[in-house]
């Protein structure tokens, strides 16, 4: 408890995640906001309307930070030779490393919050959260669409934290902050191109972060979909591949030599 608590407190000291949650936080705002000033005076979205659309910009900079996060949390300890510190201490290198998984997974969760947050606040000011209705027909309660937000939330949630993983496990291979970036980076852009192609999208993480946003897109303009079938898809694939980034990683700093 105590080292995550140590991992935890060093992020929130960190200039460059100030920094970063500061960028966060606006460009999640004017997202929104440009968004709204584009649209038709007389077809003016409403917040849930909003917050998707925002989210079909803003997750493809928070997917490149949650890999870049990850990236770092390993590259930064073996160029500055902290990582000798840390493992000279009495904890084991498998605590060392499950500690820094947990304080990524809490990173994602405050960023994606802060996010979300600063979208929803823009959608408060310029618009209002309502359900949708259609000819006195109502399609979509505003409970309802609240839900569905609160689900998206965690769909991208669990899909940021495989980029982290990814991130870390990168940089246990290559030891190195541009080297990782660079290999991380490359990867991440050639995932994305292999996802448009049907017969292998199904066995890519990044293509169902993409199906997530698009669900969550035609929902909050009406259209009825089931989310039950893709669910089931999304939670496997995110889940073999956070399993996968996570053993490797596991297994290689346990067995590296340093």
């Amino acid at each position: 408890m105590k080292l995550l608590k140590f991992e935890i407190v060093k992020f929130l000291k960190d200039r460059r995640f100030i920094i970063l949650t500061i960028i966060v936080g606006i460009f999640s705002f004017l997202s929104g906001y440009i968004l709204y000033l584009i649209s038709p005076l007389k077809d003016k979205p409403s917040g849930f309307l909003m917050l998707s659309n925002s989210l079909n910009f803003i997750y493809y900079f928070l997917s490149i930070f949650a890999l870049v996060f990850g990236v770092l949390t390993f590259s930064i300890e073996f160029e500055n030779g902290t990582v000798h510190m840390i493992l000279l201490g009495k904890y084991s290198r498998f605590k060392i490393i499950i500690n820094k998984m947990i304080n990524l997974f809490i990173i994602n969760i405050f960023l994606l919050f802060i996010s979300f947050i600063s979208i929803i606040i823009c959608g408060l000011i310029f618009s209002k959260f309502e359900g949708i209705i259609i000819q006195g027909y109502v399609l979509k309660t505003s409970l309802s669409l609240w839900l569905y937000t609160i689900l998206t939330f965690f769909l991208i949630l669990i899909s940021l934290y495989t980029y982290s993983l990814m991130g870390i496990f990168l940089s246990i291979i290559t030891k190195s902050v541009l080297p990782s970036i660079l290999l991380s980076i490359s990867l991440y852009f050639l995932f994305n191109i292999l996802s448009i192609f049907p017969k292998i999208q199904n066995f890519l993480f990044p293509y169902y972060l993409n199906s997530a946003i698009e669900f969550f897109s035609k929902i909050t303009k009406g259209i009825d979909i089931s989310y039950f079938p893709f669910l089931l898809y999304f939670f496997l694939s995110n889940f073999i591949y956070i399993f996968l980034f996570s053993f490797l990683s596991i297994f290689l700093f346990e067995r590296m030599e340093l």
